[in-house]
Order: structure tokens, then sequence, then C-alpha cells
């Protein structure tokens, strides 16, 4: 993942990192994250369903296969041959799924993401009658989906609380392992606070901001920079904030 040139903060600043210039230092690293397709590809945006799936690959791998999966799962560009739709992804088989996964790019936990996809799809039919999660609210069905998704080995933990944001029925960040590396490496939280404690300083942090672009932007670091061993400091946007990275 490209890293941009970034003028990182003054050393003799104070040591508390705020939410605006965490929010500005990964805005200009990471940049914005592309769409999964283009204005023009398709008349609908994205539904709930594209942008779950596409975070839990995006969580085991990377956006960019991740993103490449989706589009060829529901159809768009040059890969429209392929399949149409969730349904006919519902129906293949695990091994079409994997062998689209491989395809675009994906390198971690293939078969299990297409086995999960799979089950997760036909899961969703069985109770909702219909593959788009954005009825899920409106047929009072969305604990069934999130009781399920809590319950799903190879899903992130976060899924469920990304998929309350997408519902609109909460504003909170999810918080997962990746956060709490980073902010507990800034000194935002310590190991041994509840995990109540710890999301409401990572609330304060992201304040007013859309929840799941900082969350995304929060990931990218944590995955290709301040890894869980060996972390990049020397390239990491924050690391004049950082205590972990100050005190090496």
């Amino acid at each position: 993942m490209k890293i941009h040139t970034i003028v990182r903060r003054p050393n003799d600043l104070e040591d508390s990192m705020e939410g605006e210039e965490v929010w500005n230092l990964l805005s200009a690293a990471f940049g914005k994250q592309k769409s999964l397709w283009d204005a023009d590809e398709k008349e609908e945006a994205p539904g709930v369903t594209e942008k779950l799936i596409h975070y839990a690959i995006s969580y085991a791998d990377r956006p960019a296969p991740a993103r490449a999966a989706i589009r060829t799962f529901v159809g768009v560009g040059s890969t429209a041959e392929l399949f149409s739709g969730w349904d006919e992804v519902r129906v293949s088989s695990s091994r079409d799924i994997a062998d689209v996964l491989t395809t675009s790019g994906v390198e971690v936990n293939v078969w299990e993401l297409a086995e999960s996809i799979r089950e997760f799809l036909n899961y969703s039919w069985k109770h909702l009658a219909s593959l788009d999660l954005n009825n899920a609210v409106e047929e009072n069905k969305a604990k069934l989906i999130e009781s399920y998704l809590a319950n799903v080995p190879l899903q992130p933990k976060a899924a469920v609380d990304y998929l309350k944001v997408l519902w609109g029925r909460t504003n909170q960040m999810p918080y997962e392992a990746h956060t709490d590396r980073v902010l507990a490496r800034l000194g935002m939280v310590n190991a041994e606070d509840f995990l109540g404690t710890k999301a409401a300083a990572l609330q304060k942090l992201v304040g007013s901001r859309k929840p799941l672009v900082y969350h995304r932007k929060m990931l990218q670091l944590a995955k290709s920079v301040c890894l869980a061993k060996e972390p990049r400091c020397g390239v990491c946007p924050l690391s004049a904030g950082c205590s972990y990275s100050q005190n090496k």
C-alpha cells in the first residue's frame, strides 16, 4: 500500500493527540477509499450487503482485492459475465466463490471466507427471504442477523457494530483488536481498561466524523504500518505523537 509523504508533528508539541489531528494525518497518509463502483457503472449505490461483505474480506486481507471481489460478485464492469448478483453467489459452490477471491488477489483465509460468505447469504435468504440487508431493519429482523454474525468464527468481532452503523442503529465506531493496538501504542488507552472505557476514548477521538470512514483509515494504518509484530514506525504518520514509537 502506498503511503503518501506528509508533514509530521513537531516533537515539542504535547503528547496527547486530538481527534482532528489524527484524522488529518490518517487522511493525508491514506487518502480517500475508492467506491465499490463508479456512478456510471450501476444506478443504485452499494447496499448494506455489499458493504458488509466487503468489510469482512478487507478485514481479513486488504481493501483493494475486497473491492475487486465484490465487483465480480455483483457483476460490475469487465466481470459482469461471471455473476449477476448475490443470489447467484448464494447458490454457487464454495469453490467458485474461492476462485473469485483468489483471482481478485485475496491471499488470506480464502476457503474459509468463501464458505462464510455462502453460508451468510443462505442464512439471510432463509430468515429474511431476501439478500437485501437494507430490509432487515424494516422487517425488525436485524437482531437475527446480528446474532448470526456474532457467532461466525471468521467474521471480525466488529462486524456486528459495523452493521449497526450501516443500519443507523448506532453512531459508535467499531472497536476491535487492530484499533486497540493503535490506541494503546498512542497512549490513549491502557491494556487493563474496561472495553467500555476504551470505546469511550475512541468515540471522543472520532467525535462527529463518519465512524466507518475513520474506522477504515485506522484499519489501514494498523494492517500496513502499525503491525502487531515489527511495526513500521519509521513511516507511520502518527509516530511523532506516539508514545510507543518515541520509547522504542
